[in-house]
C-alpha cells in the first residue's frame, strides 16, 4: 500500500510543479503585454519619421514568420526555469518601460527584445531554446540606428557614389556628350554631387534585412551567414550605382519623364527585386545540406 501511495504523491506533486510553470510561463507573457504595446507604439512613430526606417516595419512580421516556421521544434520544457530567470524578467520589463518613460526609445526595444528572450529561456530548453534565439536576435534590426550614424552613412555612400561617377563619367558620357554637342548641367560639376536621396541607404538597409532572413529561414552556418550579409552590402551598392547610371542615361537622351516621378520610383522597384532574387538565389546555393546537424 505505500509503494502506490508514494507514486500517487510524486505524480500529485510532478503536477502542481507543472501547473506553477505553466502560470510562471503566462505571468511572464502577460508581463510582457503592456511595454509591448509601448515599444512598437513608439518605434512606429520613429518608423514612420524618417523614411529611410519604413523597411524596418516587415522586421517583426518577418521574426514572427521565422518563429512560425520553427514551431516544430517549440516544445516546452518539463521543467521550470532557474526562480533568477523569472526575477530577472520583470526587473528588465521594469527598465524596458523606465527607459520609454524617459525617451530613450532605441535602448527600450532593445531590453524588451531581452525580455522576450528571457520568456523564451523559461519556456523552453535544448534544441528549442536554440530555435528561438535566432528569430529573436533578428528582431534587433526593427531598432532604427541613430540619427547621428544615419546622417554619417548617408554622407559616406554619398561620397562613394560622387567618387565613383567622377571616375565613370569620362568612360561612359563624355563621348556621347561630344557627339551630340549636349551640355548637360548635372554631368559638368565638378566634383559630381549626389542626393541624400539617391545615396542608397535605404536598399542597403532592406538587403541586410531579407538577407538576414534568408540566413535563418535555410540555417546557414555562420560563416555562409556573414558572407550573405557581405553579399547583400555589395549588391546593395551595385544596385544603386545601376540605379543613378540608368536616371543619367535617360536624361542624356531627353527622357526626362521616365528620369523622374513615377518611373524613377518604378526603376527603383524593379532593381530592388532583381536584388532579392539574387539574395535568395545565393542563399539557396549555401544552405547546407539536408540532414546536416548545426
Amino acid at each position: 500500500m505505500n509503494a502506490p501511495s508514494s507514486v500517487s504523491k510524486k505524480a500529485h506533486l510532478s503536477l502542481l510543479m507543472r501547473n506553477r510553470y505553466s502560470w510562471t510561463r503566462t505571468a511572464l507573457a502577460l508581463a510582457l503585454l503592456f511595454p509591448a504595446t509601448l515599444v512598437f507604439t513608439q518605434l512606429r512613430l520613429l518608423w514612420l519619421h524618417d523614411a529611410n526606417y519604413h523597411g524596418l516595419t516587415l522586421v517583426p512580421f518577418m521574426a514572427a514568420l521565422l518563429l512560425w516556421k520553427r514551431r516544430p521544434n517549440l516544445n516546452l520544457r518539463s521543467s521550470g526555469p532557474n526562480i533568477g530567470i523569472p526575477a530577472l524578467a520583470l526587473f528588465t520589463t521594469f527598465l524596458t518601460i523606465t527607459l520609454l518613460w524617459v525617451d530613450f526609445v532605441r535602448f527600450g526595444a532593445l531590453c524588451f527584445i531581452l525580455n522576450l528572450f528571457l520568456l523564451a529561456w523559461s519556456c523552453f530548453a535544448g534544441r528549442a531554446l536554440r530555435s528561438c534565439l535566432a528569430p529573436l536576435i533578428f528582431l534587433v534590426l526593427m531598432v532604427p540606428p541613430s540619427d547621428h550614424l544615419m546622417t554619417a552613412l548617408t554622407v559616406h555612400l554619398q561620397e562613394l557614389f560622387s567618387f565613383t561617377l567622377d571616375k565613370l563619367a569620362p568612360l561612359f558620357f563624355t563621348d556621347y556628350l561630344g557627339r551630340h554637342h549636349t551640355n548637360l548641367q548635372f554631368l559638368n560639376t565638378a566634383p559630381m554631387t549626389i542626393a541624400p536621396e539617391c545615396s542608397g541607404i535605404r536598399s542597403l538597409f532592406g538587403l541586410i534585412i531579407v538577407a538576414a532572413c534568408w540566413a535563418i529561414l535555410h540555417h546557414l552556418r555562420p560563416l555562409s551567414t556573414v558572407f550573405l550579409l557581405s553579399s547583400s552590402v555589395a549588391i546593395a551598392l551595385a544596385g544603386n550605382l545601376l540605379r543613378i547610371l540608368t536616371t543619367i542615361t535617360l536624361r542624356l537622351h531627353h527622357l526626362e519623364q521616365f528620369a523622374i516621378g513615377t518611373f524613377h520610383g518604378l526603376l527603383g522597384i524593379i532593381i530592388c527585386l532583381l536584388e532579392c532574387i539574387i539574395i535568395a538565389i545565393l542563399a539557396g546555393r549555401l544552405r547546407p545540406p539536408k540532414g546536416t546537424s548545426l
